[in-house]
């Protein structure tokens, strides 16, 4: 009698496989097959995300017993990825707003670029996601090991508060109205 477990794991960067238990008897040998491979004596083992999984049959073979059988399924799923970006918000200033962001995750030591690409202003007020990229190409992580949960701060520009301020004037009954009318902004002028 022999047990075939099966893995279910999300990916580590490590091969996974069944194990075979009950196949210690003097004399057993055991044998593997899956999809449309021919029967072997080598112990499959997959270390990339499975899409359905993969069925592998076993077979513990012995002369001075019946064969022994079983089967069990090999699923590697996409380990997650966290992304967070920050939010952000300011009066405008004529300059762009950003704020940073990370991402965690990667497992067995792996990497791939990551920059934060969100940005407003400064003809643009927002509120807008703040955005994020992932460079796959030369990365020592496949991209289709990993799902990515991602959590966007917001970024956004407010209107500048502008105070017009008159100046001070008189008008006497009988007079002309006065044509030196003078006022001042606070703050001064904005750039953009």
């Amino acid at each position: 009698l022999i047990s075939v477990e099966g893995y279910n794991e999300a990916y580590d960067a490590g091969a996974h496989g069944v194990t075979v238990t009950g196949n210690n008897l003097p004399g057993d040998s055991t044998w593997y097959k899956w999809g449309e491979g021919a029967w072997t004596q080598e112990a499959p083992a997959w270390t990339d995300v499975l899409g359905s999984g993969q069925t592998v049959s076993v077979e513990v073979r012995n002369d001075n017993y019946a064969t022994a059988t079983g089967y069990a399924d090999v699923t590697i799923t996409p380990a997650t990825l966290t992304v967070v970006t920050q939010g952000a918000s300011r009066q405008y200033n004529g300059e762009k707003l950003t704020a940073p962001g990370k991402i965690s995750g990667f497992v067995g030591g792996e990497t791939a670029g990551f920059s934060v690409t969100g940005e407003v202003g400064p003809g643009v007020g927002g509120p807008v996601d703040n955005t994020y990229s992932i460079d796959w190409a030369g990365a020592t992580a496949k991209e289709s090991n990993y799902a990515v949960s991602e959590t966007l701060g917001k970024l956004q520009i407010t209107p500048a508060t502008i105070t017009a301020v008159g100046g001070k004037l008189q008008k006497w009954f009988g007079t002309d109205d006065p044509t030196n009318l003078g006022y001042g902004v606070n703050p001064g002028p904005v750039a953009g």
